[in-house]
């Protein structure tokens, strides 16, 4: 039997989706299948992708995709996209709107703590300078969307922040608003499949009714007629 509902999440931010499932006891209610990020190994990021949609799509009915601030878009082919949940991406999974689209206003770059931690390779620390010497991107500052559950973050980001070049803020917003809004994205996506089950079993148990209530008047008909048939005879 497959399950209710499946959560496609990129490996930078596996820790805030496994750990926000466990805080509200969902963890049994959903599969998490993970796939390696695009800003960490560009070159395996496609295929492992693909192969993980492909998974999550075998053992669940409904699905959603947990994004960082990836700039790569993501295809959802036609024949699944009635079983595809739509949710926000990167920092706005984390944040309030409002709070979002004033950091972007600002010019800042937002990134998530897990996404901080795969800037650490050579080629991520190129691309963050590349990020920041780039004067047609508008990019002031770099700011780290930290949920508190990196413990290493300070010494993480002294480093991105040397071979970046760039100013780093660090913004702790903790998990609750993340936590709230998966939590009420999976249960909302239950309770449909509840009701939708719930009608069906209605309807089944109506046509069952339906049918027994015509055997019923057939055999009757058939006795009555037996006992006409008795006082004819």
């Amino acid at each position: 039997m497959k399950q209710r509902i499946g959560i496609l999440v990129c490996e930078n931010l596996l820790n805030e989706v496994t750990t926000a499932l466990a805080n509200e006891g969902l963890t049994n209610e959903v599969e998490v299948i993970s796939y390696v990020s695009h800003c960490h190994r560009s070159g395996e990021w496609q295929a492992q992708f693909e192969n993980a949609l492909l998974a999550i799509t075998e053992s669940c009915r409904r699905f959603c995709i947990v994004r960082c601030s990836c700039p790569y878009a993501v295809t959802i082919p036609d024949i699944l996209k009635e079983r595809f949940i739509p949710i926000k991406e990167g920092a706005g999974l984390v944040i309030p709107q409002s709070q979002y689209e004033q950091f972007i206003h600002d010019g800042c770059y937002l990134i998530t703590s897990g996404m901080l931690k795969n800037f650490t390779d050579e080629t991520c620390r190129n691309n963050g300078r590349k990020i920041a010497e780039d004067s047609e991107s508008g990019i002031r500052r770099f700011v780290v969307i930290d949920s508190g559950l990196s413990s290493d973050i300070d010494e993480v980001v002294s480093d991105f922040s040397v071979h970046s070049l760039s100013p780093v803020e660090v913004k702790y917003v903790g998990l609750d608003y993340f936590q709230f809004y998966l939590a009420g994205m999976i249960r909302s996506v239950l309770i449909d499949d509840y009701r939708d089950q719930s009608a069906k079993v209605t309807a089944e148990l109506q046509k069952n009714q339906a049918d027994l209530l015509m055997t019923y008047d057939l055999i009757g008909s058939i006795v009555q007629l037996k006992d006409e048939t008795d006082v004819i005879v």
